[in-house]
């Protein structure tokens, strides 16, 4: 088989089944420069990260939006963004709704050329479940005062991670989430206690929070959200 026929998605689903490198090479007939480049590829698409000098699958995807959304309108079909970012024609359907949902791009800007057949939709459900997160910029404020501006680094219904936030650990702060690009979603608010704190070499603020209070209509939102931008494959 020639290299440039191997799929990334068929890379990933080896890699799950347990075929290490040279299972890879021999099963695909790879050099060692062959996998290697596929490899970059998956990194670069949140596929696969480097943990202990060793390649693996994220228990959680980061897709970014605005390389898909600059793909589309760089006119690249659909079969181009499936193989580029290792996408199953569903999981691909489902970008494109939370893409369309969060004003990110417009429908009629999306290819309509996606369609699952009685195999693949076999194959769906046959594939061990995914998770993947849409990584949108999403702002977070810290309310004052000061009032301080930063990052969503990721969210769930337990807690938040942040950057550009100083804090201490035990640290319990007021936060209020903007996202004005969603649709459908009104700002919240929450409070919350700092569980972990770390700055970078060049000095950015990192750190981890549970949430410790939040009324019953900002956890809506907040549970929206997340069903907006996590979906599993």
């Amino acid at each position: 088989m020639p290299e440039t026929d191997v799929t990334r998605r068929t890379i990933l689903d080896d890699i799950r089944a347990g075929l290490d490198n040279s299972a890879l090479k021999r099963k695909h007939r790879l050099s060692s420069e062959g996998l290697q480049s596929i490899f970059d590829d998956l990194v670069a698409a949140g596929a696969l990260e480097m943990v202990d000098n060793e390649y693996v699958i994220p228990a959680v995807r980061r897709l970014s939006a605005g390389n898909i959304v600059n793909d589309i309108r760089a006119g690249m079909n659909n079969a181009e963004l499936m193989e580029k970012y290792a996408l199953t024609p569903k999981q691909l359907k489902t970008t494109f709704d939370i893409l369309v949902g969060s004003n990110a791009v417009n429908r009629e800007e999306i290819r309509d050329d996606l369609s699952l057949t009685p195999d693949e939709h076999v194959r769906e459900d046959q594939r061990e479940m995914e998770r993947y997160f849409i990584d949108f910029e999403l702002p977070i404020v810290e309310i004052g005062p000061p009032e301080i501006d930063g990052k969503v680094r990721d969210i769930t219904e337990k807690g938040v991670g942040t950057i550009g936030i100083p804090s201490r650990i035990d640290d319990i702060k007021k936060f209020l989430v903007l996202h004005d690009e969603f649709v459908l979603i009104e700002p919240f608010m929450f409070e919350a206690q700092c569980r972990w704190v770390r700055d970078d070499a060049d000095g950015e603020h990192y750190a981890g929070y549970e949430i410790i209070g939040i009324d019953e209509k900002d956890l809506r939102d907040l549970r929206q959200l997340i069903h907006l931008v996590t979906f599993y494959g």
